[in-house]
């Protein structure tokens, strides 16, 4: 995606193929990928900056716990039967939320549900505000530990930091900034108890089954 001198190419157009998508959800992913893209090219130097030194500082604590004892690595890092961990709750927060050290907003990815939207049409953005409430669409949980395992391969393949750094900002995040999109839900829409938290596979949110199953419809 970078020309011969190492800079964005602004003429390239943005591509979103999924295979395991419907035309319709591969279309809506590719639109956000394009209004995405825009703000990123905007902000590319922090941005890059930015998710660069969280992969430098992961890095770092992997290689460390290839120093420590295999049982403290353990309780740390492997997932217990509730598929979590200390770590996997780390990697949610560090890169899920803070990776970027900026927010892909709802209304950066132009991004709201239909009942949101029809909300806003009704009121004064002083009554709807409280009843909106912004969604992180693939999960911050999901993201983390993705990147995470990404991290983790690269090492046993004992590729080195710099290189992995590199990948990382240079290749992999452009294609993957749908990962931290956020879209514009209603407060009933995002309550734990209709939309599930953390019970999907990536493919599945992707293909945006989790909204699907909580009567969630997105409109751009």
């Amino acid at each position: 995606m970078n020309n011969a001198n190492g800079f964005w190419d602004t003429n390239e157009p943005v591509r979103f193929k999924n295979p395991q998508c419907s035309p319709q959800i591969e279309s809506m992913w590719e639109k956000v990928m394009g209004t995405m893209t825009i703000e990123y090219r905007k902000e590319k130097k922090n941005i890059d900056y930015a998710f660069g030194r969280m992969i430098h500082m992961w890095v770092a604590g992997l290689q460390y716990d290839m120093l420590q004892p295999s049982e403290l690595v353990d309780n740390y890092c492997k997932l217990n039967e509730k598929n979590t961990s200390q770590l996997r709750q780390f990697s949610r927060h560090q890169f899920g939320y803070d990776g970027l050290g900026f927010k892909f907003t709802p209304t950066r990815c132009g991004l709201i549900s239909k009942s949101a939207q029809s909300l806003k049409n009704k009121m004064s953005s002083k009554q709807y505000q409280s009843l909106l409430t912004k969604d992180h669409i693939i999960g911050v949980t999901l993201v983390g530990w993705l990147i995470h395992n990404i991290i983790q391969d690269m090492l046993k393949d004992n590729i080195v930091v710099e290189d992995i750094v590199n990948y990382m900002v240079d290749e992999w995040l452009p294609d993957n900034l749908f990962l931290w999109a956020e879209a514009n839900l209603t407060t009933k829409e995002h309550k734990s108890e209709n939309l599930k938290r953390d019970n999907h596979t990536l493919q599945e949110k992707i293909n945006l089954e989790h909204y699907t199953e909580a009567g969630v419809e997105l409109i751009l």
